[in-house]
């Protein structure tokens, strides 16, 4: 499958599945809210916490669609912040 990094300028509308790579210090019962946002639109997606900020974990919380052209994708912790490795823009087959 193809991914692309988010500094990338996609051409190609579609569904993309976000995985994400990240550490937060709340134990792994607690939700954290990250904001996806391609051009404004904001969609909210939820995550488990990882129990430590060292420890990492992928997770992929669902999809986002993106219009055809140059996006801008934002991504905001909504209830707190997160360490984040790395996040995986995958095109839905």
């Amino acid at each position: 499958q193809e991914s692309r990094g988010l500094g990338d300028v996609y051409k190609r509308q579609g569904t993309y599945t976000v995985t994400t790579d990240y550490a937060i210090a709340a134990p792994a019962s607690t939700l954290l809210k990250i904001g996806y946002s391609v051009n404004g639109n904001l969609e909210e997606f939820t995550f488990p916490g990882t129990g430590g900020w060292t420890k990492f974990a992928k997770y992929s919380p669902g999809g986002i669609t993106l219009p055809p052209g140059k996006c801008t994708l934002t991504v905001k912790g909504i209830t707190s912040g997160a360490e984040t490795k790395s996040i995986m823009l995958v095109p839905e087959t």
